[in-house]
């Protein structure tokens, strides 16, 4: 009789990184392992195509995504080339219920690409 013996990893939302599963394999007499790595890295959004528009807002953050903060009903996309400044005590972070103001580029969706955002 075989049997077989396996540690397993579950993953759950927002849970990048490496992991590995160790199966062992044994039938009385012999024993046989394999370990298996892989990588998860966490999705990127894109956002959507821009319409041109120029955009300044003034509001308030509702909500903070990975790659994106909605701020008066508003998403607001944050790219690698948005320039962030933060004039407040938050550490560097965008906190629900801080003020801010922002520039950047509408989209199809009516969402926005920020190209500088002052968290004030």
């Amino acid at each position: 009789m075989r049997r077989a013996l396996a540690s397993a990893v579950l993953l759950a939302a927002g849970s990048a990184g490496t992991y590995s599963v160790t199966a062992t394999v044994a039938d009385g007499t012999a024993q046989s392992s394999a370990t298996f790595a892989w990588v998860v890295t966490a999705p990127t959004a894109t956002p959507p195509p821009a319409t041109g528009e120029s955009v300044e807002m003034t509001g308030t953050i509702e909500s903070v995504g990975n790659d994106f903060v909605v701020v008066s009903g508003t998403t607001v996309w944050i790219t690698a080339s948005t320039a962030i400044q933060y004039e407040d005590s938050s550490g560097g972070q965008f906190i629900v219920g801080h003020a801010i103001e922002l520039m950047g580029t509408r989209n199809s969706d009516d969402s926005v690409t920020a190209s500088q955002i002052t968290v004030q």
